[in-house]
């Protein structure tokens, strides 16, 4: 749903068993944003109470009282959470919270989040704490989300199986691998954002510099023996689609990583 409206929100009042909800607002001011955040949210938690997936998608909010949330019912059902905002998502994780048992997500999404701050930070590790062990997917932008690494909210994530993080640059790989806590992943994605000069994008012939030999090596921890599934894609963004960095040259430097199949 595009340019989210208060005449929308009264249409979903009669969607009473509505399960999956997309929500795209590119051009929200700071107020609209507020608005949303303390009036439509907990209306959502009152009437769509079957909701289990709901995706957030915006520019910006300011920050607001965290009481207006605190005394509306929370979404029960929910269990998948995408979130693409870069601004206010402190005051949804506050929400969750506010609640003794709060939404049973299981798959979240944190994508953008370039401009949060260690507040956001703070309060979805304060999230993670409680209701971390719940997660069975997560894909996130660790160190744009505020985070040196991602220890710092994965080892509350005790259940996650399938985790997707997303680097810049190169370097920043074996850093994400050697942090990981001890887990049971099933599958692990990165994807590698690349820009070079004037908006260049990096392509997998200028890759050379990626640690093929010391990513192998990293994933003979013991903290992965449960890993199925890796894969290293390259994006720059925009309209070029995500491309394996895992070619057939790539493969043949992770003898280890190829004998167990894992390769992807």
């Amino acid at each position: 749903m595009n340019d989210f409206t208060s005449k929308d929100m009264l249409k979903l009042r009669s969607c009473l068993s509505l399960t999956h909800l997309e929500l795209h607002f590119p051009h929200f001011s700071t107020e609209e944003w507020d608005i949303f955040l303390g009036t439509h949210l907990p209306f959502l938690g009152v009437h769509c109470i079957s909701l289990s997936s709901l995706k957030l998608e915006g520019q910006s909010c300011s920050i607001i009282e965290a009481e207006i949330l605190l005394s509306q019912s929370c979404l029960p059902c929910l269990q998948t959470l995408n979130i693409e905002v870069k601004h206010g998502a402190d005051i949804l994780f506050a929400w969750f919270l506010s609640f003794a048992f709060g939404p049973q997500i299981k798959s979240l999404t944190l994508l953008d989040p370039e401009d949060w701050d260690h507040q956001t930070a703070d309060a979805l590790v304060s999230y993670f704490q409680r209701f971390g062990g719940r997660l069975e997917f997560l894909a996130i932008w660790p160190h744009r989300a505020s985070f040196d690494e991602p220890s710092g909210i994965l080892k509350y994530a005790t259940s996650l199986r399938h985790l997707k993080l997303y680097c810049q640059p190169v370097s920043s790989v074996l850093t994400m691998l050697y942090s990981l806590p001890s887990s049971n992943l099933f599958t692990l994605a990165i994807e590698l954002h690349v820009v070079l000069d004037r908006g260049r994008v990096d392509t997998v012939s200028n890759m050379d510099r990626v640690p093929y030999a010391l990513i192998d090596e990293a994933l003979a921890h013991p903290r992965f023996h449960s890993l199925k599934h890796f894969s290293l894609e390259q994006c720059g963004g925009g309209d070029h689609a995500p491309r394996s960095l895992l070619t057939r040259n790539a493969k043949a430097l992770m003898p280890l990583a190829k004998a167990r199949r894992i390769l992807h």
